[in-house]
């Protein structure tokens, strides 16, 4: 696949994160595993683009408060992932196979956080 096919399958599965979006209160950040982050917001969702393939099933999004109900997605799956907060941390866990390649989104409504 060349690197233009593999961007646009990319963008059809995860443009939703940057498509129409504009900057979060802050651009990046990092997870506590040391995973880059990138933070995109459009109406009442946060994406958080996991800039690299996390080696554990779970992941810890530094200095990301969220309220009891919140929902998290991750963009290709059609459930809800489990998440806890931790102080000002919150740990997520994620499906046993990521769908895609390259770089994760995930959604967070912030309607509840």
């Amino acid at each position: 696949m060349s690197r233009l096919q593999a961007l646009g399958a990319w963008l059809q599965q995860n443009g939703e994160g940057i498509y129409g979006t504009r900057p979060w209160t802050r651009a990046e950040g990092e997870t506590a595993e040391g995973i880059p982050l990138r933070f995109t917001q459009a109406n009442s969702f946060l994406y958080v683009i996991l800039m690299g393939e996390p080696k554990r099933p779970s992941i810890t999004v530094k200095k990301l408060a969220l309220k009891s109900g919140a929902q998290i997605s991750l963009l290709g799956e059609n459930r809800a992932l489990e998440w806890v907060q931790h102080g000002e941390d919150v740990e997520i866990k994620l499906p046993a196979s990521l769908p895609g390649r390259y770089a994760y989104v995930l959604k967070v409504n912030k309607r509840n956080s």
